[in-house]
């Protein structure tokens, strides 16, 4: 790590111009770089938003957020779902690993022998009594149950 974990809380409601300059805020304070990864909390394909459950489907659809960081930052810029990018750090890269995060939702990133598996999105699969894995397992349930109800469920 060249510096410290830097942290910012997403804003809500959070549509493309907001996440740019959210975004754009957090990079300031840091030294200088060559190149951006961003792991994004929806579907992704092709540096392109297809799904931004979170942050609005209508609102981020097709939105071309790499292309909008590369013209805010100058540098070329990769976009990747955040658990694919998360379990780019967490492989081992030999046969088939899914890397399971939780947060806000639930996400996940399949790959085989290090490579990435195209994205399968199964946190809005359907788990228990009509709620998907976000709905089950995420931050909301978290608060809802409490730690010991939600580590059960987990």
């Amino acid at each position: 790590m060249v510096v410290d974990r830097v942290w910012v809380d997403t804003p809500y409601p959070c549509p493309p111009k907001v996440m740019v300059k959210a975004l754009v805020a957090l990079v300031k304070p840091l030294p200088a770089f060559d190149h951006v990864s961003v792991g994004f909390p929806g579907y992704v394909r092709h540096d392109k938003v297809l799904t931004a459950p979170e942050f609005g489907n209508d609102l981020w659809r097709g939105f071309d957020l790499a292309e909008a960081l590369k013209a805010k930052f100058g540098k070329p810029v990769r976009l990747l779902n955040d658990a694919d990018m998360q379990g780019f750090a967490a492989i081992d890269g030999q046969g088939l690993e899914l890397a399971v995060t939780l947060g806000t939702g639930v996400g996940t990133g399949l790959f085989r022998d290090g490579e990435l598996m195209p994205h399968l999105e199964l946190a809005r699969h359907p788990v228990h009594g009509g709620k998907n894995y976000n709905q089950y397992l995420g931050k909301k349930a978290l608060k809802k149950i409490g730690k010991k109800r939600w580590n059960g469920r987990v």
